[in-house]
Order: structure tokens, then sequence, then C-alpha cells
């Protein structure tokens, strides 16, 4: 896979540390001269965009002046690739909050380009935060009728999207399909491009191997609101758009966060939940 051509789009929210180690971590690729990195700026509120310049110096740093989401930072990574007349065969979307061994580069580019059909290669990733810290999290995973709730799949099953925090993309799929839904703020937005990408004919792969470390949500954190909304807004666009009955799972949705919320007197997921059931 020498001859490939690979941008990176990281996007970086209040995330300093994460962005420098995720960018360190690429410069020690096997086929670090194949790739190009664009760190994207999300409206960042915590550092300077000079801190952030100084801590990924081998990658190209611009700003979007205010968080556009995940989807329209990555957006807007892409609309500055676009401008610059950079040549490339593949588009990679990583999270800041990742890093990547030795291979993972050279792995996702085998994964992509083994099947002429296959659109978009993802891969298994080492969680060190969390409630999964310490496991491999399928970079596969499944999202099905009835409630649309992504889970894990066992291991070599069949799975219906590729997880978001690393996905390498040919150039040809986002000149068909484009990239990631605006419409999505965070959550469901590659559950979204993923049904798209198999639509149009494309299928999926997952990279063999863990090649990344993942820590998870690290932007989000543990911002209760926020989370608990623009999962459920997220959810519901998905619906929305790729699935049927979206009055039907507001009612439910609704009905449930008085179960998981109310109940316990998580008032502020409560009201993050009813307000993303509500939203048109």
């Amino acid at each position: 896979m020498n001859e490939k051509k690979v941008i990176a789009i990281i996007l970086n929210w209040n995330g300093l540390s994460f962005s420098e180690k995720c960018c360190a971590s690429l410069s020690q690729l096997s086929n670090f001269n194949q790739l190009r990195i664009v760190v994207v700026d999300n409206g960042s509120t915590e550092h300077s965009f000079e801190e952030l310049v100084a801590a990924c110096p081998n990658a190209e740093v611009i700003s979007s002046q205010e968080n556009l989401g995940f989807a329209g930072g990555n957006g807007f990574g892409f609309k500055y690739i676009q401008e610059q007349g950079y040549e490339y065969d593949a588009i990679w979307l990583l999270n800041n909050d990742t890093e990547c061994n030795i291979n993972a580069l050279e792995a996702l580019l085998t994964a992509l380009y083994a099947d002429e059909n296959c659109g978009v290669a993802g891969c298994d990733m080492l969680q060190s935060a969390g409630a999964m810290a310490g496991k491999v999290v399928p970079g596969g995973q499944l999202l099905g009728f009835p409630l649309y709730t992504p889970f894990l799949p066992k291991p070599g099953a069949h799975y219906d999207y590729l997880c978001g925090a690393s996905l390498l993309i040919r150039k040809e799929v986002i000149e068909q399909v484009g990239l990631l839904d605006t419409d999505f703020f965070f959550f469901f937005e590659d559950a979204e491009f993923s049904y798209r990408v198999k639509k149009a004919g494309w299928t999926l792969a997952v990279a063999e191997g863990t090649p990344i470390r993942h820590y998870g949500s690290a932007a989000i954190g543990s911002q209760t609101y926020n989370k608990v909304f623009n999962y459920r807004r997220g959810q519901m666009l998905y619906i929305k758009k790729c699935a049927f009955g979206v009055f039907f799972y507001r009612l439910l949705f609704l009905f449930l966060g008085i179960f998981l919320y109310a109940c316990r007197g998580q008032w502020a997921a409560f009201s993050a939940n009813t307000c993303a059931c509500i939203k048109k």
C-alpha cells in the first residue's frame, strides 16, 4: 500500500494533551511518509490556538472558531483539504483521544484495499478509560431493531456499522455519498454514515489486530446534560433517516427517560432526554 496517499483529520475540542499524544503516535507510523495530518480546533476555550499548534508540530492546525460538533468539525477539515487542492486516496477520520501503534495505518489500508468493493475500514480498539478500560472494543458494532441502541457483536459476527473513532474512507466513497451528516452533532453520525455507504453498494471492513488505543468520550466527558441530550438526539435522527416510526420512538424514549433518570433523581439527564425527544 506504499502508493496510497492518506490525509488524517483529527478533531480537537479542549483536548490539548490528547491531541499532542495522538499526533506524536502518528509520527511513529511505519508509513508516516504517506500521511498528511490536519488538526481542526473545534472552538476550544481551555487552551489557545497557538498552544495547539505547538503541541502538534507534525500537523497542519486550523480553527473552526466555534464548536461545530463531531460531524461538522470533520466536515470543516475536509473543506480545508479541498480548498488546498491536496491529493489523496483515502481520508482517515481519527479521534484525538487515540494513540496508534506503528502498524495502525498499514493495517487499515490493507483492510480497505483487500476488496475493491470495500468503501470504509475501521479497527478494534483497546479501551483505556471508563467502564470498558482494559477491554478490546470491536470496530464493527450492532445497531438493530427494535431500540436501535449500539451494542457489541460477538467476535467474527455480523456488524451494522463502524465506530467513528477511526474510519479510513476511500476517496470514491466520499465522492459518491459524502462524509458525515452535519445534522448530527455528536453520537450516531458513524452509524448513519455506514448506512449510506452500504446503501450505495459498498462494504465495510475491520482491520486485523488492535492497532489503536482509545480513551473514549474524552471531549464530552462526564457532562451529563450534553451527553444524554446529544446521544438521544442522535438516536432519534438516525431512526428518522434510516429506520421508521419516529413518533413511536419519541414517546417510547420519553417514557424510558422517566424510569432511567427521573426515578433516580437524575434531573439533568431527565431534562436532556426529554428535550432531545421533543426536538424536531
